[in-house]
């Protein structure tokens, strides 16, 4: 298992980035799973696209710290607006054992992705088992974040072979607002909070905010000609989750 999967956490993000971003993958025809936070944030744009687009849940489950706040009320307001969602990649990658159970029994969750191995070759995807083996879901690692690479001391926003070669699966992991920013560092990103909360911020005000020279959006673009270039074939985390449990190997069905 070789393959490049795009997952993406909108993460309150204005809809002109959402659009940049979609339009980015649309002209490739590559295909992406979007981590939705909230409403909007592109949900008619990506049902309209669901030959290329799959729509996961990004739930913030810091909301349990506030007063009459459950996990299980988090997960249900997504799921309202969410409810074809099967795959979940939590904000903060927090996790739990209780957490897993709760959303693959009462939300039908199958598939998590609130691991990150920065840089780890040989990822493969593993199964979860609940209750005695009745209850299950597909855990798949991520291989690569945008924001961690920002905070990593040897950040690099090129597009190397030895890191995109590596053996294994390779899930690479941004934020619509960091590609939108072409962000190096998270310098542009808290200055344009300052404006105000991210969904309201005009793109006016964004635009002003985008950095020359490499980082994510150059990154981005890269990768996703590089993927198409020696992949050709592109799938959604559900397409590759399903072939693995099948024992399907290394081929997914889907173009």
């Amino acid at each position: 298992m070789n393959q490049h999967l795009i997952a993406l956490d909108t993460d309150w993000a204005p809809e002109f980035v959402i659009d940049l971003v979609a339009d980015m993958l649309e002209e490739r025809g590559v295909k992406a799973t979007w981590f939705v936070t909230a409403g909007g944030e592109g949900l008619t744009r990506f049902r309209d696209r669901g030959d290329l687009f799959e729509v996961g849940l990004h739930p913030d489950f810091r909301q349990v710290t506030q007063a009459g706040r459950t996990a299980q009320d988090v997960m249900t307001e997504l799921k309202r607006l969410i409810p074809e969602a099967k795959a979940v990649r939590s904000h903060g990658l927090w996790q739990s054992s209780w957490l897993l159970e709760m959303m693959a029994e009462q939300f039908g969750v199958k598939i998590d992705l609130s691991i990150l191995l920065m840089g780890t070759p040989h990822i493969v995807p593993h199964k979860r088992y609940f209750q005695g083996g009745s209850l299950s879901l597909i855990r798949i690692p991520c291989f690569w974040e945008d924001d961690v690479e920002m905070s990593s001391p040897e950040a690099d926003w090129e597009l190397k072979d030895h890191r995109i070669g590596l053996p294994g699966l390779k899930v690479w992991s941004f934020h619509p607002i960091h590609i939108y920013l072409n962000s190096s560092d998270l310098s542009n990103y808290e200055r344009l909070k300052e404006e105000g909360p991210l969904p309201h911020v005009s793109e006016r005000t964004a635009v002003r905010l985008i950095s020359g020279g490499q980082g994510t959006r150059s990154f981005f673009a890269t990768l996703l000609d590089r993927v198409v270039d020696e992949q050709g074939k592109t799938w959604t985390v559900s397409e590759l989750a399903g072939a693995w449990e099948s024992g399907g190997g290394d081929e997914p069905d889907g173009g």
